[in-house]
């Protein structure tokens, strides 16, 4: 009794798994069919595959969408969690991203662009001798797409690098690890139809840190870099003369570096933001070179996040190198707005830790910024932009706090 029970269990698993299977298959050539279509549409085709015979129609349509592969780089080890994070960021990117399928016409997204757009441009190039009148004349209509497809492989793949460098950033860390990125094209034939797909492989980097002395002790620094598809790790680096520096070697290139406690103020003030995209940040903040010279060889270099300016990194030369001592919060006192909002508010730095106005919470998770007394007051001081922050897009998916305006309202005496 045990063993046909047994075998009547594994009966109905293995018919489960061949109907999920089914059912997947389904839906991915659903989901392909769509994307050819939304191609067609752009392509003023419409109704381009109706007019075939059903055999050769069923033919070119078989293939099936995938979405992104994800592999670690031969050799290299990478958590799931990371390459599952990446993937999910990539299928974004990949959707938010358009090109024109050709000069003149509509655009569509990279996702199909690169999947259904490629495989449809690989039919006007089939050599079929018993073809359909319908078929030939389907193949000669694509051929000037699939010429243009041809020659834009260099544009798509730069915005598949693109995608990839984005997709890797909220990952990053320059104190532990980089993933480089490489994306791909992978096809092959399914019939009649090229099955195209998109694929990337990641290499995880080691960061590179070396020991400068700061305040006569010896203290280690990381260098600040970037993960860049096609180009590799791109190290950020600045000139003593952009620092302010009037010195003999004042042109010389130098590295950019960061301090650990200067790491630990970007998680405390920036609290809602992701990590990897506060460190991807700091390449372009060396990048932008928005630096504001002050005396003994320091400067405060304008820190933004998705171009909006949250605060500056004081950047100090020490041995050769821009070593980043420090994060402040813009609203913090020896920031030029922190300094205008002292003066407006009469308020210093104990208080705004305890009203907590000295990191970003305050403006994306509170109902602050609602209140248009405390927007007047800010708009005054150069920090308006901070109440019209996108409270998704700085990390925030909780309903804002309330009471809080009000509470800060009354203590300021601003009612």
């Amino acid at each position: 009794m045990a063993s046909k029970s047994e075998a009547k269990r594994r009966k109905r698993l293995r018919l489960r798994r061949q109907q999920e299977a089914h059912l997947t298959q389904l839906e991915a050539e659903r989901r392909y069919r769509e994307s050819l279509q939304r191609v067609l549409n752009a392509l003023e085709m419409p109704d381009l595959f109706r007019n075939l015979p059903k055999k050769e129609s069923m033919a070119l349509l078989m293939a099936r969408f995938h979405p992104p592969r994800i592999d670690p780089a031969e050799g290299t080890r990478v958590p799931r969690r990371v390459m599952e994070q990446v993937r999910k960021q990539f299928s974004i990117l990949l959707k938010a991203f358009t090109l024109p399928v050709m000069p003149g016409y509509d655009s569509v997204s990279l996702e199909d662009f690169s999947t259904a757009g490629y495989a449809l441009a690989a039919h006007s190039k089939l050599k079929l001798p018993r073809s359909s009148g319908a078929l030939l004349s389907m193949l000669e209509q694509l051929r000037p797409f699939s010429q243009y497809m041809d020659s834009s492989n260099d544009e798509c793949m730069r915005w598949l690098k693109l995608a990839a460098t984005a997709a890797c950033m909220s990952i990053n860390r320059v104190n532990q690890t980089m993933y480089l990125p490489t994306p791909r094209f992978d096809s092959h034939r399914l019939g009649l139809a090229l099955q195209c797909r998109v694929s990337m492989r990641i290499c995880p980097v080691k960061p590179e840190s070396r020991v400068v002395s700061m305040d006569g002790k010896p203290r280690p620094a990381c260098r600040i870099g970037l993960a860049v598809a096609g180009a590799g790790i791109r190290w950020a680096a600045t000139t003593p003369a952009e620092l302010g520096s009037t010195s003999d070697f004042a042109d010389l290139p130098m590295q950019a570096c960061i301090q650990s406690h200067a790491l630990s103020r970007l998680r405390e003030r920036l609290d809602t933001c992701n990590l990897g995209t506060i460190h991807s940040e700091l390449f372009f903040a060396f990048e932008k070179k928005q630096f504001a010279p002050l005396a003994n060889n320091r400067a405060l270099a304008a820190f933004e996040v998705f171009g909006e300016k949250v605060g500056y990194l004081l950047v100090e030369i020490v041995d050769g190198a821009a070593v980043v001592r420090t994060f402040l919060f813009i609203t913090n006192s020896g920031t030029p707005e922190g300094t205008r909002l002292d003066h407006e508010l009469r308020v210093g730095k104990m208080e705004k830790e305890y009203l907590q106005i000295d990191r970003l919470s305050a403006f994306v998770k509170t109902d602050l910024p609602q209140d248009q007394r405390v927007r007047n007051v800010f708009e005054r001081v150069g920090l308006g932009h901070l109440c019209r922050l996108d409270p998704k897009l700085f990390g925030s998916r909780e309903p804002n706090a309330t009471g809080y305006a009000k509470d800060f309202v009354k203590y300021m005496g601003l009612g």
